[in-house]
């Protein structure tokens, strides 16, 4: 079975867009590239806190490598207070670059959608009604009725798209009256 770590990567993998999961500010952390895990975190924590919001405690669940979008990782699964945390690192040369993303089991239903508008883009429905039904392992979103994409002047045509519940992997994509 797959760590949280792992299924994190691939469901960041899943979202083809190039990284832009990385976006966002990363406190410089100017430690050696073999610098611990444990290093990095505790500097990382460290890097966050100030008189409002003091050092966080946490602990280190699991940490792993990981490869997400070509670029090699080091992940960790951490539990805070606010919950479960999965934390991405990576040496730039300089310093280390951290993302933290919270943790859930399952993709939720706006990270449905987007997986599944990513997926057919440019090709993406045109339609208002949007339904997402979470099965045990699979999502569902379905988009239709939507004008048939053959060209029949029927407009009952729904477009499915099936998505790996952990991941966010794609499975199938199903066109149906």
């Amino acid at each position: 079975m797959a760590s949280p770590i792992e299924l994190m990567a691939r469901r960041l993998n899943a979202l083809k867009d190039g990284g832009l999961w990385q976006n966002g500010l990363s406190p410089n952390l100017y430690l050696p590239a073999t610098a611990k895990v444990e290093d990095i975190l505790k500097a990382y924590f460290k890097a966050l806190a100030s008189e409002q919001l003091p050092e966080r405690t946490y602990t280190i669940l699991d940490h792993g490598k990981v490869r997400i979008n070509d670029r090699d990782f080091v992940g960790a699964f951490v539990k805070r207070a606010e919950g479960e945390r999965i934390i991405f690192m990576r040496h730039n040369g300089a310093d280390w670059y951290t993302k933290e993303l919270a943790w859930t089991e399952s993709l939720s239903d706006d990270e449905a959608l987007r997986v599944a508008r990513r997926l057919l883009y440019p090709a993406e429905p045109k339609s208002k009604d949007i339904k997402i039904v979470q099965h045990e392992d699979t999502i569902l979103v379905t988009f239709g009725p939507v004008a048939d994409p053959r060209g029949s002047r029927r407009d009952d045509f729904e477009f499915q798209v099936v998505i790996q519940r952990q991941t966010g992997e794609w499975i199938r994509t199903i066109g149906a009256r």
